[in-house]
């Protein structure tokens, strides 16, 4: 076992509020049922019935809460609209994204959808409309900084107002 491993490493404020580039490329894991997704989208005062499937992700740094969102697997379609409706712990931000490399958990149907049963590699797109072509996705991976585990972590209440999707076309 590392040091990693024995004690946690908790990132400072700064990593851990570190956006998800617009293009992330990574691990899509499995976050659980559309009950979960619903209760804490409505915990946060978001509405999921705007999103595709009522679709809502977490991604991994509260400063992406209520953006919207569109993701997809290697050679797939994008799917969205969804919801940013949730991020990750601070607590568990090293190992999810120094060591794991994920950029989004997604809900048991779009995992389903995905074919995958608990993580994948696939895309993230975070705007109004997902990107045409294929882009150029990169890993999230911020500057490391680390802080003591007992550090305090805000609740970052009052949550940010979520984002509405639009139509997208050709108009584009």
């Amino acid at each position: 076992m590392t040091a990693a491993e024995i004690f946690p490493l908790v990132v400072a404020l700064s990593t851990w509020l570190t956006p998800s580039p617009a293009h992330a490329a990574g691990l899509l894991v499995r976050y659980g049922p559309a009950e979960l997704v619903e209760q804490v989208a409505a915990f946060r005062g978001y509405d999921l019935s705007p999103y595709r499937d009522r679709c809502g992700v977490s991604l991994i740094s509260p400063a992406d809460l209520g953006r919207v969102v569109w993701l997809r697997v290697p050679g797939g379609e994008w799917y969205g609209p969804c919801l940013a409706m949730d991020a990750a712990n601070r607590s568990h931000y090293y190992r999810i994204v120094y060591r794991n490399r994920e950029v989004a958990e997604v809900p048991n149907m779009l995992a389903e959808r995905f074919g995958f049963c608990c993580g994948a590699p696939g895309e993230i797109y975070i705007g109004r409309c997902p990107p045409r072509g294929a882009g150029n996705p990169i890993p999230y991976a911020p500057p490391l900084a680390l802080d003591a585990p007992d550090s305090f972590t805000p609740s970052m209440w009052p949550y940010p107002e979520q984002e509405l999707p639009r139509q997208c076309g050709r108009e584009r």
